[in-house]
C-alpha cells in the first residue's frame, strides 16, 4: 500500500517536473527573414545576373577581329578540256588556296565593345533595382499577412462579445425583461461578425498565396510575430526628393542615355572605311607556283545619305526620346514621393490620436460602465457596448497602422538612391 502510494507520488512529481519545463516558442517568420529568403531564391535575380554576364562576354567578343575565311577554288578552267593538270599544252587553269581577313575600323570595334559594356552596366543597375523592388513587394506582402492575422484576432474578440450580448438578450427575453426584437438584432449582429471572419479568412489565404510567390508555400504558412515590424523611418521629404536622381530606376534611365550616346558615336563611325586583306597561293601546271596579296577598302561615302546618315538620325532621335523618358520617370517618382510622404505623415498623426485620445477615452468609458454595473447603477448592455467600441477602435487603428507600414515600405524603396 505504501509502496503504491510512493509510486503514485513519484509519478505525479515527474509529471509536475515535465509540466514545469518551459515550452519552446513556435518559430515565427520575421519580415527581415522573409526578405532575405526572397532574395536568396528568386529566379528573376538569377535571370538578370545571366543577362549581365552575357553582355560582358559580348563586350569582349565585339572588340575582336572577325574570324578569317579560307578560300579554295579553280580559276580559268577550260570548258573544252577541263583537265587542268595535263602537261602537253599551255593552260591558264590554276588551283588556288588563300585566306581572307576583314579588318573593321578600330573605332568601330572599340565602340561596339563599349556598347556591350554599356549594356552590361545597364543590366547591373536593373539588377539592383529588381532587388529593391523585391524588398518592397515582400515587405508589403508580409504586412498584409500580418495585418490579416491581427484583424482576425480582433474580429474573434468582437464575435465573442456579440455572442455574450446575444446570450444576455435571450436570457432577458426569457425572463420577461426584454423584447424579441433585441434578441433578433443580437443574432443578426453575431451572424454579421461571423461572415466578416469568413471574409478575413478568405483574404488571409489570398495574402499568404501572394507571399508564397516570393518565399515559397511552406515559409508563407509560418506564424508571424505578434509585434508590428520596426521599419526604418524615411528621411525628410527634401532629402527624399534630392536623392531621387540616384534612385536605381533613374540610374537605369541614365544608362539607357549612355547607351544611346554610344549608338550615335557608332553610327558616326560607319563613315570610316573597313579593310580586307587576302593572301593566296596558286598552282598552275607546268609553270611556277604563284602567290598573291590583295587589299580591299570599303567606300562608305557611296550612298551615305541613304544608310549612314539615316542611322545617325535614328540614333539621335533615340537619344532625344530617352532623355524625355528619363525626365518623365523622374517626375513620376517625385510625385509619388510627395504623395506617399504626406499620406505617411497624416497616418502617423491619426495613429497618435488613437493612442493618445480615442483608445484611452473608450477604455475609460468601459471602466466606468463596468463600475456602474457592479454598483447596481446600470445593466450589462452599456458594458457590452463600451467593450465593443474599444475593439472596433483597435480594429480601425490596425487598418491605419497597416496603411502606414505600407507607405513606409514604399518610401524606403523611393529612398533607395539616398542610401546608395
Amino acid at each position: 500500500m505504501f509502496r503504491m502510494a510512493g509510486t503514485f507520488a513519484a509519478a505525479w512529481a515527474l509529471i509536475l517536473i515535465v509540466l514545469a519545463q518551459p515550452v519552446a516558442a513556435a518559430p515565427t517568420l520575421a519580415l527581415e527573414q522573409a526578405q532575405r529568403l526572397a532574395l536568396a531564391q528568386q529566379p528573376a535575380l538569377l535571370a538578370q545576373r545571366a543577362d549581365i554576364n552575357a553582355a560582358r562576354e559580348r563586350a569582349v567578343s565585339a572588340a575582336q577581329l572577325p574570324v578569317p575565311a579560307l578560300n579554295l577554288g579553280l580559276s580559268n578552267l577550260s570548258l573544252s578540256d577541263p583537265n587542268p593538270y595535263r602537261n602537253d599544252a599551255e593552260r591558264m587553269s590554276m588551283t588556288r588556296i588563300g585566306i581572307r581577313q576583314v579588318v573593321p575600323n578600330a573605332a568601330k570595334r572599340e565602340l561596339a565593345s563599349q556598347r556591350e559594356q554599356d549594356t552590361a552596366a545597364l543590366e547591373e543597375v536593373r539588377y539592383q533595382a529588381l532587388r529593391r523592388r523585391i524588398d518592397r513587394d515582400v515587405a508589403q506582402a508580409w504586412i498584409a499577412v500580418w495585418s490579416g492575422v491581427r484583424a482576425l484576432a480582433l474580429m474573434r474578440q468582437l464575435t465573442a462579445q456579440s455572442r455574450h450580448q446575444q446570450d444576455t438578450a435571450t436570457i432577458g427575453f426569457g425572463s420577461g425583461q426584454g423584447g424579441q426584437t433585441t434578441v433578433l438584432a443580437a443574432s443578426l449582429d453575431l451572424e454579421r461578425m461571423r461572415d466578416r471572419i469568413a471574409e478575413l479568412e478568405q483574404q488571409q489565404a489570398v495574402d499568404r498565396a501572394r507571399l508564397a510567390r516570393w518565399i515559397g508555400d511552406q515559409a508563407a504558412q509560418e506564424a508571424l510575430p505578434d509585434k508590428a515590424p520596426q521599419l526604418r523611418a524615411p528621411p525628410s521629404l527634401e532629402t527624399l526628393l534630392a536623392g531621387l536622381a540616384a534612385h536605381p530606376e533613374i540610374r537605369g534611365e541614365d544608362r539607357l542615355e549612355a547607351l544611346a550616346q554610344t549608338q550615335i558615336e557608332l553610327a558616326q563611325a560607319q563613315n570610316k572605311p573597313d579593310w580586307q586583306v587576302q593572301a593566296g597561293y596558286a598552282y598552275r601546271q607546268p609553270y611556277d607556283d604563284m602567290i598573291s596579296v590583295e587589299v580591299a577598302i570599303d567606300l562608305p561615302w557611296v550612298g551615305a545619305s541613304r544608310r549612314q546618315d539615316r542611322e545617325l538620325a535614328a540614333a539621335r532621335a533615340m537619344l532625344a526620346g530617352q532623355s524625355a523618358s528619363r525626365e518623365d520617370r523622374l517626375r513620376q517618382l517625385r510625385a509619388q514621393a510627395a504623395s506617399d510622404y504626406r499620406e505617411w505623415t497624416r497616418l502617423g498623426e491619426r495613429l497618435r490620436r488613437y493612442d493618445d485620445t480615442l483608445l484611452p477615452l473608450a477604455q475609460r468609458r468601459t471602466d466606468t460602465a463596468l463600475a456602474d454595473y457592479r454598483a447596481g447603477n446600470g445593466g450589462l448592455a452599456p458594458v457590452f457596448d463600451a467593450r465593443r467600441t474599444v475593439l472596433e477602435l483597435r480594429l480601425q487603428r490596425l487598418r491605419l497602422q497597416t496603411q502606414e507600414l505600407n507607405k513606409t515600405a514604399s518610401l524606403q524603396w523611393l529612398a533607395a538612391g539616398e542610401s546608395e
